[in-house]
């Protein structure tokens, strides 16, 4: 009697091991089948800021199209870098605020705003410029309203200081039509680097910073 219950524990040993197996080979075999599906998330409208094909300027909508040139030229306008050779080439205007102003206004910004964005460089400061709000333009008013925060760096590699924050106003008389500028030149341009808000029909006529 005593064989017998031993054969038979011995018989359900075996079969709990075989069961063992099944269940490790199919766990294995789920995990073979498994897929993994990618997905992108899109956080902005501009190729910069997504993968995939950029979208038209039909496709933002002209509204979007001028209010981001807005916000491009007050950041030209506005931002400092260590780099007195940026600074230097804003001056000379090959690039900034020369490439989307008439002369007047790149003279206004040469006599007043690079003399400190010059300074700041020579520092070794940073300058970051975020544009607040909705830009928008009151009721009976040519001008663009742009409201806008500097951020101020002045310690270089200085990961715990807090930056010295400002806040103002800008505002612009601006001439902008949909589309680009049709011009045989404008390829070539932009493989050279150019900067594409230039091709934009779109310039700043006069700044008023409040």
């Amino acid at each position: 009697m005593k064989k017998l219950i031993t054969f038979f524990i011995a018989i359900f040993i075996i079969l709990l091991m075989f069961a063992g197996l099944f269940v490790t080979s199919a766990i294995y075999d789920a995990g073979k089948k498994q897929t993994i599906d990618t997905f992108f998330f899109q956080p902005n409208d501009l190729s910069t800021m997504r993968p995939g094909m950029p979208r038209s300027p039909a496709e933002l909508g002209n509204g979007y199209v001028r209010d981001m040139l807005l916000k491009k030229f007050i950041t030209e306008y506005f931002y400092a870098t260590p780099d007195l050779e940026n600074i230097a080439q804003r001056v000379h205007g090959k690039i900034g605020v020369a490439k989307m102003a008439n002369s007047d206004v790149f003279k206004q910004w040469k006599a007043n705003e690079a003399a400190v964005i010059q300074q700041l460089a020579e520092d070794k400061s940073l300058r970051t410029v975020y544009v607040q709000n909705e830009i928008y333009k009151p009721a009976g008013s040519d001008y663009w309203v742009v409201e806008y925060e500097l951020r101020t760096w002045t310690t270089p590699n200085d990961m715990n200081e807090t930056p010295l924050i400002t806040r103002g106003r800008a505002l612009l008389l601006i001439i902008y039509q949909p589309g680009i500028i049709e011009d045989a030149g404008v390829g070539e341009y932009l493989e050279n680097n150019g900067d594409a808000a230039a091709i934009f029909k779109f310039r700043v006529l006069e700044v008023i910073i409040e």
